[in-house]
């Protein structure tokens, strides 16, 4: 929530490609453009479908809107048909939920990551506007 920080998107596609699409920030301002990244190396996403089916079978709570400060989750993905979407904070995931999107966030982190020009991440959550915070 914090619009110093660039927002961060990571999609791992059904071939096992890894991309990140990041936020560019000038002066501690959004700009409205991001970079965009691939993985030079694959994915084995399956490692991660099961225990996303198994830990993500019902939505973390959305209390996110009664927080002042928080870091801003959402988790968008498509499997056996079904679609799943969900916004949180990390203090609304149990231990299994936090230590899954970690380790996906860490797949981003450790990976040798090339610029690329572009890729088709959803507009709708590039160009979301989270409401403001709660007075304190």
């Amino acid at each position: 929530m914090d619009p110093s920080q660039p927002r961060i998107g990571i999609k791992i596609t059904s071939d096992n490609e890894l991309y990140v699409c990041k936020e560019e920030i000038t002066n501690g301002e959004r700009t409205g453009n991001y970079k965009y990244y691939k993985s030079n190396k694959s994915i084995k996403f399956v490692e991660y479908k099961k225990e996303i089916l198994k830990y993500f079978d019902k939505n973390p709570s959305n209390s996110y809107f009664q927080v002042n400060d928080a870091t801003f989750y959402q988790l968008y993905y498509v499997l056996d048909k079904k679609v799943y979407k969900s916004k949180f904070i990390e203090s609304n995931l149990n231990n299994n939920q936090s230590r899954l999107i970690f380790k996906l966030i860490d797949s981003y982190l450790q990976r040798d990551l090339k610029q690329i020009p572009s890729y088709d991440f959803s507009i709708e959550l590039l160009e979301e506007k989270l409401p403001p915070p709660p007075p304190l």
